[in-house]
């Protein structure tokens, strides 16, 4: 702020400091910015409660339980006159939904190449690794930054895997821990749905890999484990750009 003023705003010659006259004016004028600020949060206050309309949200029909309910409970409280109405469907339809008028806005996983769309992160996803209870693994760690004991994925070339069915976004997430990791893992099954993969695992049968959906997995009886490396699953609300 001093470079910018071209003036010192301390009094470095006093102990405590003290502010100086330019200091004075700068507070002084910053207030008056704040107290302008303040005002029009206070206009959109009494103007909030006659905001109404409807809007039309799109998400993934497996996704949708575990986001909408939140995201509307959060809407709903600020702005109780909207309506919503709700679209589940695949990525790329509610994409072509969103560019045509059809929705307002999508949530959605992974990337959109897509130029009319404006996209905003929401909140991201540790992909993990998912064994049965009681599993040993030969060599684990500590980090400080993951919330789970770190695992080295090599060690885990001839256990049976359980993979979500290919052409499946997860499915195209999960094939390139695989490959970042050196190895093609050994296949047991192929699924179309998350709760298959988990059942399997909580049965003994094999191991995964999937978010770290607290609202899916914490129910069921696995064990989690987090990557050497960072891998997430990142979530998206994304709006016609204009």
């Amino acid at each position: 702020v001093e470079n910018e003023l071209g003036a010192k705003i301390f009094d470095r010659s006093a102990s405590p400091l003290t502010i100086t006259y330019a200091e004075a004016k700068y507070v002084e004028a910053a207030e008056k910015i704040i107290g302008t600020i303040q005002e029009i949060y206070h206009q959109n206050d009494d103007l909030r409660d006659t905001v109404a309309g409807h809007i039309r949200i799109g998400c993934g029909p497996q996704q949708s339980p575990f986001i909408i309910p939140s995201i509307l409970k959060i809407l709903i409280e600020e702005y109780p006159n909207i309506q919503f109405s709700l679209i589940e469907d695949h990525k790329q339809i509610l994409e072509k939904s969103l560019l045509n008028g059809v929705l307002d806005v999508i949530v959605y996983s992974g990337k959109l190449n897509n130029s009319s769309i404006k996209s905003i992160p929401v909140f991201k996803e540790e992909m993990l690794l998912l064994a049965p209870s009681g599993y040993e693994p030969v060599n684990t760690f500590i980090s400080k930054d993951k919330e789970f004991p770190c695992i080295d994925l090599s060690t885990m070339e001839n256990e049976p895997i359980v993979l979500m069915k290919k052409n499946n976004q997860m499915r195209a997430m999960q094939d390139y821990i695989f490959t970042d990791n050196g190895y093609a893992p050994k296949v047991f099954l192929e699924t179309g749905h998350w709760l298959t993969s988990i059942r399997m695992v909580e049965n003994g049968l094999a191991f995964t890999i999937l978010p770290n959906a607290r609202t899916e997995i914490e129910a069921y009886k696995v064990q989690k484990f987090s990557f050497q490396k960072d891998y997430y699953r990142e979530f998206f609300i994304g709006y016609r750009k204009n």
